[in-house]
């Protein structure tokens, strides 16, 4: 039966919500009263009110209290309503019928308060009875609660037991020593063999910390450590200590490297009941450590100093290592390197990306191999690496790694390539230095075949007048020819190594350009060539030396005379353009070729042609040209549309915007005043004796008295004892150098109205200024123009007075 109604009330469960409650008894009351109307039809007004305990029944019980009270009223007034006769009249309703409502509503009051009796009862039996149950099920639990927790107990110590032996075992064969001691006194309680092993000698079981120093033995910055400040002591305190690395001294008297580590060990309540550490020899790897970091400097120092950096490729993973070194190298910051092959491949010049894999790949195959390429750095820089590796292989026989070094060879390229040039150069140089040297031989050819063909004339006709003023003549041109060869070759080694001086001052360029012209005038008319000559008609002024300017002119219209055909045309162009003058000298001649413009300048470079070399010339007068521009601050340019279409050259110059009054010349110091006319007393001094025999017979022939000495000690003896009026002395002398003799002469009281002229093959600023300082009046150049030695010796006083000065000074 209990089930059963269980199974009712789990059926039809008690309504949750007031609407539905109050809804029930509205609905039950409703339903009740269409039975009764449609029962009425057929029992002719005696339906009976009990039918409407059925719904207050039904609400009450489903719906509670409230519902059922509900379902009372609305009963009894549907049933007073609609079931007499005048429809709920209640002046009409006689006693019976006051009777019956009455007796419904306390009847259906009473039904009310029964179900609630009885929900209520039922509900506390069950709330019981779910108690009981609940006891039931719990005491069950606890049971198998304690059942568990019995086999818990002992699964724990049965496998507290194993860990025991699992942990003594692992203490006693650990490579590891190991100390285990409880807290607070610090008594050890525990330690393997393995710590006297380490430490060198037996380790005492330590009732308390104090007396730990027993076997302690090691220092910490010089300070002998105390048994309190162990490791195993800072533990019991709660300390956890990780890879203290301690020099102990061992037991033998060895000191041994030991790392230390050290933990508390806690209780549940996080209370230190004891510490353990572990000593671990650390001696060997310390020194292997220590060796490595050596080695490591070591190799970090010379990837430095070699600028080399080391990496490794995973073939197989494709992850590329670099060092910081090779990140440097590759213009990276440190740790910057994304790691890849790709990132690579990115770092390389895209020109050379293709040759480097190649060489990669055939690395690969032949096991090791060397590959050298440009890459390029984030700031667009472009250095040269040169990669060596060599690849390690698996036990398949696979490629494995690629492991080796990247080294900047960027100075080594740069030096390659400079040597390269100066290779090309040198070999340029030396093609030049051939054909100035064929040149030379055949300009010195030149002249030397007519004075060779003039000598043996004078030696067959020496008494023919006419045939000897004639052979004179073209001596006497020959001569100057080769004088001018060896000028123009004493200039360009004058200019390149420093030692020409300019006289610079502003100038005319007007008068340059007239004595230029004046200067070229004769290879101009012999080629019939027609010179136009165009000058601004305001002044151009320059900042620069006259002559030299002058001589650049007159090499540049000699040039153009030269290289023209006869007949040709040369326009002389000066042109004020802003701030700067500008000069051109133009010709319809045989022009240069395009190749040829950028080394036109060049020392001994001649312009090809069919007929360069009836021309003469040893090709330095541009380079001469260019040199003597740019000392001057100017600037000089060659231009050619191509062979047979003529050629200008551009000469810049900076302009003077005011004109500057010219300095005044100082005269010369030291030289005697000019006299009249008259033999002289002449010394000749020179190594060379036919030289010095020539110079003397043509002074002789002059009238002079003249003497000779070929060496520096004999030209002292022979001034002392001729006291001559002039001594022409050369610089490079035998057993005493021509400066020597000088200096020592001028010391002489005797020999200071003597006039002292060097002479000599250099010419340059440096020569002449040590020869002024030796006491030289006068630095002449070899060969000598005779008319100013003519000149020269008939500025001087009369040789008898300038001897009677001499004496009276040296008395």
């Amino acid at each position: 039966m209990r089930l059963s109604y269980d199974r009712f009330l789990q059926t039809f469960p008690r309504a949750s919500s007031w609407p539905a409650r109050y809804g029930l008894a509205v609905l039950s009351s409703g339903v009740t009263l269409v039975v009764c109307l449609f029962l009425d039809q057929f029992l002719s007004g005696n339906i009976p009110l009990t039918l409407f305990i059925i719904p207050v029944v039904v609400t009450a019980w489903f719906g509670g209290v409230g519902p059922g009270l509900l379902a009372t009223l609305l009963s009894g007034l549907a049933s007073e309503y609609f079931l007499t006769e005048e429809h709920f009249s209640p002046f009409l309703m006689d006693t019976a019928d006051w009777e019956r409502l009455t007796l419904f509503l306390i009847t259906s009051g009473l039904l009310n308060w029964l179900i609630l009796i009885m929900r209520n009862a039922r509900q506390e039996v069950e709330a019981r009875a779910r108690e009981a149950v609940q006891r039931q099920i719990e005491l069950e639990e606890q049971i198998v609660e304690r059942e568990r927790a019995r086999a818990e107990r002992e699964r724990l110590i049965a496998e507290r037991e194993t860990e025991r032996a699992r942990l003594n075992a692992i203490v006693e064969h650990i490579p590891a020593g190991v100390l285990l001691a409880e807290a607070p006194a610090g008594r050890i309680i525990m330690g393997n063999p393995q710590v006297e092993r380490i430490l060198g000698h037996p380790v005492a079981f330590s009732p308390d910390i104090e007396s730990y120093q027993d076997w302690l033995s090691y220092e910490v910055n010089g300070r002998r450590v105390e048994g309190r400040e162990s490791v195993l002591a800072r533990t019991l305190q709660g300390e956890v200590v990780t890879g203290q690395e301690i020099l102990y001294h061992r037991g033998d008297g060895i000191k041994a490297w030991v790392s230390v580590s050290g933990a508390p060990i806690s209780d549940a309540g996080g209370n230190v009941v004891g510490g353990v550490v572990l000593i671990t020899d650390i001696d060997e790897e310390k020194r292997a450590r220590e060796a490595l970091r050596i080695n490591r400097e070591r190799l970090n120092l010379a990837q430095k100093a070699s600028r080399a950096g080391s990496f490794e490729w995973n073939l197989r993973t494709n992850a590329v290592i670099w060092s910081e070194e090779t990140e440097a190298i590759f213009g990276l910051a440190p740790g910057s390197f994304g790691g890849a092959y790709e990132d690579w491949t990115r770092c390389v010049h895209p020109e050379d990306l293709s040759r480097a894999e190649q060489e990669l790949r055939r690395a690969i195959v032949d096991g090791e191999g060397v590959s050298e390429y440009r890459v390029v750095w984030p700031d667009g820089g472009v250095r040269w690496i040169q990669a060596r590796g060599k690849i390690f292989f698996d036990e398949a026989g696979q490629p494995l790694r690629w492991v080796g070094i990247n080294i900047d060879v960027t100075e080594r390229k740069q030096m390659e390539e400079s040597l390269r040039r100066q290779t090309n150069a040198l070999r340029e140089a030396d093609r030049r230095k051939d054909e100035f040297l064929a040149t030379l031989a055949h300009e010195l050819r030149n002249p030397l075949a007519p004075i060779s063909n003039a000598i043996q004339i004078l030696t067959l006709r020496g008494d023919d007048p006419e045939v000897v003023a004639q052979t004179r003549e073209v001596m006497e041109r020959q001569v100057h020819q080769m004088t001018r060869l060896v000028d123009d070759l004493m200039e360009v080694s004058r200019i390149g190594r420093g030692k020409i001086s300019l006289e610079k001052a502003p100038v005319d360029l007007a008068d340059v350009v007239a004595t230029a012209v004046e200067t070229s005038r004769p290879l101009i008319e012999a080629g019939r060539h027609t010179l136009t000559v165009s000058l601004p008609e305001r002044p151009a002024r320059v900042e620069a030396d006259n002559a030299r300017l002058a001589q650049v002119l007159s090499n540049l219209l000699n040039n153009a005379a030269k290289y023209t055909e006869d007949g040709g045309r040369i326009d002389l162009i000066v042109e004020q353009a802003r701030r700067d003058i500008v000069i051109r000298v133009r010709d319809n001649g045989i022009g240069i070729a395009p190749e040829r413009l950028p080394s036109i300048f060049d020392m001994f470079e001649q312009i090809e042609g069919a007929a360069d070399r009836s021309q003469g010339g040893l090709g330095i007068g541009l380079t001469l040209a260019r040199r003597l521009v740019e000392m001057q601050g100017g600037k000089i340019e060659a231009h050619s549309a191509g062979l047979g279409k003529g050629s200008e050259f551009v000469t810049r110059l900076p302009a003077l915007a005011e004109p500057v009054a010219k300095p005044a010349l100082e005269p010369v110091e030291g030289l005697p005043a000019p006299s009249a006319d008259g033999p002289r007393r002449v010394l000749v001094v020179d190594d060379n004796v036919d030289s010095a025999e020539s110079m003397a017979v043509l002074l002789r022939l002059y009238g002079h008295e003249v003497r000779l000495a070929h060496d520096g000690e004999a030209a002292l003896k022979e001034a002392r004892a001729f006291k001559p009026d002039v001594m022409f002395l050369d610089l490079s002398l035998p057993k005493m150098d021509g400066y020597e003799v000088a200096r020592r002469l001028r010391l002489e009281p005797a020999m200071s109205g003597m006039t002292l002229v060097a002479m000599t093959g250099y010419g340059h600023e440096e020569e002449r200024r040590r020869t002024r300082e030796a006491g030289f009046h006068l630095h002449l150049v070899k060969p000598v123009d005779f008319d100013m030695l003519k000149d020269l010796l008939s500025s001087l006083p009369a040789n008898q007075s300038r001897n009677e000065r001499g004496r009276g000074k040296a008395n």
